[in-house]
C-alpha cells in the first residue's frame, strides 16, 4: 500500500507538459493585418495584458486597439496613440511603447497605457487643467494632462482620474486661475 501510495504520489507531481503553454500567453489579436503589413497580426504585447485587462475591467469594454513595443521612438516619448490609413481604406490607431524606457508593472505604465487608450480608445484629447487639492497643491485636472502624472498624485487621487477618465466625472475642483 506504501509503494502505490508513493507512486500515486510521484505520478501526481510530474511536470504538467501544458502548464507552460499555459503560463506563456499568447498575443492577443485584435485586428486582421493586411497583406504585407510589416507588423503581422494587429495585437496586445502579452506584457501588456494586466493593464489592459484592468482597463477593460472598468470601462467594461473590450479594446482594438493593438499595442505593441518598438525601439523607434524619440527618446522623450514614451508611448503614443498612432492613427492611419490601411491600404484597404480602413482606419485603425495602434499604441506604440518605447521598449527600452517602459516597465510594465509600475505606475508609470499603468497611467501611460490608460492615457494612450484614452486616445484611442476613448478618442479624448489632452487636457492641460490643473487642480488644486485641499493641502492647495496643484495636479493634473485629468489623465490626459499632456506630460505624464506624477505616481503619488496619481495614486492619492486615483478613484478621481478613474471617474473623470471613464464618465468624464470629478472628484477634485478644475482650477480656473481664479485665487478667490
Amino acid at each position: 500500500m506504501y509503494y502505490l501510495l508513493l507512486l500515486c504520489a510521484i505520478v501526481s507531481c510530474r511536470p504538467n507538459a501544458d502548464a507552460a503553454e499555459v503560463k506563456q500567453p499568447a498575443q492577443r489579436i485584435v485586428a486582421t493585418a493586411v497583406p504585407n503589413d510589416p507588423r503581422g497580426s494587429l495585437s496586445i504585447d502579452p506584457e501588456l495584458f494586466p493593464l489592459v485587462d484592468k482597463f477593460e475591467a472598468i470601462w467594461g469594454n473590450k479594446i482594438k486597439t493593438p499595442i505593441w513595443f518598438s525601439f523607434a521612438l524619440p527618446k522623450n516619448v514614451l508611448a503614443l496613440c498612432h492613427t492611419f490609413t490601411r491600404s484597404d481604406g480602413l482606419v485603425l490607431t495602434e499604441i506604440i511603447v518605447a521598449r527600452e524606457a517602459f516597465k510594465p508593472a509600475t505606475t508609470q505604465a499603468e497611467i501611460t497605457i490608460f492615457h494612450e487608450l484614452g486616445h484611442c480608445e476613448l478618442k479624448r484629447g489632452h487636457d492641460q487643467s490643473l487642480a488644486r487639492t485641499e493641502d492647495g497643491k496643484f495636479v493634473a485636472f485629468s489623465i490626459m494632462y499632456p506630460t505624464v502624472i506624477d505616481d503619488d498624485d496619481y495614486e492619492k487621487y486615483l478613484d478621481h482620474y478613474m471617474l473623470e477618465l471613464f464618465s468624464r466625472g470629478t472628484l477634485l475642483i478644475r482650477y480656473d486661475g481664479d485665487d478667490d
